[in-house]
C-alpha cells in the first residue's frame, strides 16, 4: 500500500463486571485510544497481516517491515500474539548516522509503537526491523514515511 492515513478510534475501560463488585464507591476509568497525529499519514504501509510463528528458540523476521519490504522505516507498528513471544524492534536513531538499537519486548496480547522520527537522549528514530520468537498466531501491521 502506498500513499494514504492511518487512525485509531476507540477506548480502554476498565472497572468492576457488574454493580456491587468491588470496593465502595464502585468506579470505572476510561482512556480514550488514538495515535499522536489524527488522521497519521503515511506514504507507504502494509496491510494487517497474519501469520503463524513457530520458533521457541529463534527470532523471525516480519516480511512487511524493513529492507526488502514495503515499509522500510516504520513510525507506526501493531503486532498482536495470540501466545507468549519476545518481540524485537531494530530502529535507527533517525540521526543518518546509521545508529541503531534494539528493544526486546514480553509479549502476549496488543502491542502498539509510535517512534519519534527523531532520537531523543539516544532513543528514539524510526523502526527498521521486527522479529519474534515464540509459538503463536500473529497479527501485525506497519506504516511509515518510506
Amino acid at each position: 500500500m502506498s500513499g494514504g492515513q492511518v487512525t485509531l478510534d476507540g477506548s480502554l475501560s476498565a472497572g468492576p463486571t457488574v454493580s456491587g463488585d468491588g470496593g465502595f464507591p464502585a468506579s470505572s476509568c476510561s482512556a480514550p485510544l488514538s495515535l499522536s497525529v489524527v488522521p497519521k499519514p503515511y506514504l507507504a504501509a502494509c496491510p494487517v497481516l497474519s501469520q503463524t510463528i513457530a520458533s521457541p528458540s529463534a527470532y523471525v523476521t516480519l516480511p512487511c517491515i524493513g529492507a526488502g519490504g514495503p515499509v522500510v522505516n516504520a513510525d507506526t507498528i501493531y503486532v498482536k500474539c495470540d501466545g507468549p513471544c519476545a518481540l524485537r524492534l531494530t530502529f535507527d536513531d533517525g540521526t543518518g548516522a546509521g545508529t541503531t538499537f534494539t528493544s526486546v519486548v514480553p509479549l502476549q496480547g496488543a502491542f502498539l509503537c509510535e517512534p519519534p522520527s527523531q532520537s531523543v537522549s539516544g532513543v528514539g528514530g524510526f523502526c527498521t526491523k521486527v522479529e519474534l520468537q515464540g509459538s503463536a498466531t500473529v497479527e501485525y501491521y506497519a506504516s511509515g514515511q518510506r
